[in-house]
């Protein structure tokens, strides 16, 4: 019997399985079967997160958008001089972010989707800093993220055996601080 979810397949699977040794040479493990009301007697249950199974939230406008901002950070925002924040907030205006003139981000700041950052007046993003903003991140004025911060804005939801993607947005009001290797 096949017990079926967005992300989740679960069907019998075998009492023995092959892993690596100290020695790093390969020896057959006996495990226990599983006995559970959910699987029958005498089996165990295997996710498969197989790619046909797990469909992705993020639409093909989202993920061409991506790939396009992944080939402008590489090539145009990532090797600028770091005193070339004009033309960092420019490249980024050009996908999306509303991001004010005087505001500071450094080269090496990896931003995931530019369309979902907000950053106000004399705010500074430094070194090393990874805003992952699936859902929308906003900085105020005079905000800053010291280096090799990340802030993250998705997650898993670990109750549900399908761990579908949670998103919720991070709000930095104004004259606040990150400090640095922080997560948020």
């Amino acid at each position: 019997a096949f017990m079926r979810g967005p992300c989740l397949k679960i069907r019998p699977a075998s009492k023995i399985i092959q892993g690596a040794n100290m020695e790093g040479r390969f020896q057959r493990i006996d495990i226990p079967r599983a006995k559970s009301a959910s699987s029958p007697v005498g089996s165990e249950a295997f996710v498969d997160t197989s790619r046909g199974n797990c469909r992705s939230i993020h639409g093909f406008a989202n993920k061409v958008g991506r790939v396009l901002w992944t080939v402008c950070w590489w090539t145009c925002f990532r090797p600028s001089p770091r005193v070339f924040y004009f033309w960092r907030v420019m490249l980024l205006r050009l996908f999306g972010a509303r991001v004010h003139r005087k505001s500071r981000i450094h080269p090496s700041a990896r931003i995931w989707a530019p369309w979902n950052l907000s950053v106000g007046a004399d705010t500074s993003v430094g070194h090393h800093v990874d805003l992952y903003n699936v859902a929308p991140i906003y900085l105020g004025n005079r905000v800053t993220v010291s280096q090799e911060t990340l802030l993250c804005t998705a997650s898993h939801e670990i109750t549900d055996p399908t761990m579908v993607l949670t998103r919720q947005s991070i709000r930095l009001e104004d004259e606040s601080w990150a400090c640095a290797r922080s997560y948020l």
